[in-house]
């Protein structure tokens, strides 16, 4: 299993950012059949968040009616209210509680090799959650991230968060709206000088910048705002993600 060559055993992982229809189609084709040793048939998806609208109708179709002796396990690392609720309502939920966080980053370094610094925001921003973590630092995300940040902190400065709709109509923006979400909370630790448990703390010069854009009620309104957001947008079947998403930074923009 741990050199994925098991006849009976099925890895799915994203490419690209997806897990495409053609992968799971192939794997419920070849699941569909007796099992290679006589056994069961494992099918372990990482990341179902990372399904295509497509692939994941294929899934919960399969889910409903399985092949005898076949087992499903969806590891998720993301909040739960980020999959898709359906998918959700079939699945028996197994909680792993996260590691202690001075384990996480002790971890986090050795496996990265990257300053402690740069590991702990990680670690922060990720809610403690260490794959995240090490998904962020060695992938496109941490210089996505960043970039996010500097447009945010231009969108501040004109007093127009409907120039971030463009950074919105890329893939991950589950993932850009708990940016906001993590920022949004740094500003209110800033106001209350709780500096310690700012998370971004390489994002210090944006989190002074909405404080003095926004006050604490204000700053607490957009997050309830955005968390109903996020819940319409995970919660309701074929939504127009990039309207929805324009409705709120233009909401937030005339505030």
């Amino acid at each position: 299993m741990l050199s994925e060559t098991h006849p009976d055993w099925y890895f799915l992982k994203k490419n690209n950012n997806n897990i495409e229809m053609d992968t799971i189609q192939k794997t419920i084709n070849h699941i569909s059949k007796t099992s290679k040793q006589g056994g069961l048939k494992i099918i372990w998806i990482d990341e179902p968040i990372s399904l295509t609208h497509s692939s994941n109708n294929a899934l919960l179709k399969t889910l409903e009616e399985p092949p005898n002796n076949t087992f499903f396990f969806l590891t998720h690392t993301h909040t739960l209210n980020s999959l898709n609720a359906t998918l959700y309502s079939r699945c028996y939920i197994y909680t792993v509680p996260i590691p202690d966080p001075k384990i996480s980053l002790h971890w986090l370094i050795k496996k990265t090799s990257i300053e402690k610094k740069k590991c702990k925001i990680a670690l922060d921003v990720s809610n403690n959650y260490p794959i995240e973590a090490i998904n962020l630092l060695q992938s496109h995300l941490w210089n996505e991230r960043k970039d996010f940040f500097k447009k945010f902190y231009l969108a501040c400065k004109k007093k127009n968060f409907f120039l971030l709709l463009p950074e919105f109509q890329l893939k991950n923006y589950n993932l850009k709206i708990e940016w906001i979400f993590s920022i949004l909370l740094d500003a209110l630790r800033f106001q209350y000088k709780n500096y310690i448990y700012i998370y971004n703390q390489d994002q210090l010069k944006l989190i002074k910048k909405i404080t003095k854009l926004l006050s604490n009620n204000d700053i607490d309104k957009t997050i309830r705002s955005w968390l109903y957001c996020k819940k319409i947008l995970s919660t309701t079947p074929f939504i127009n993600v990039e309207l929805i998403i324009a409705k709120e930074l233009i909401k937030w923009t005339l505030n």
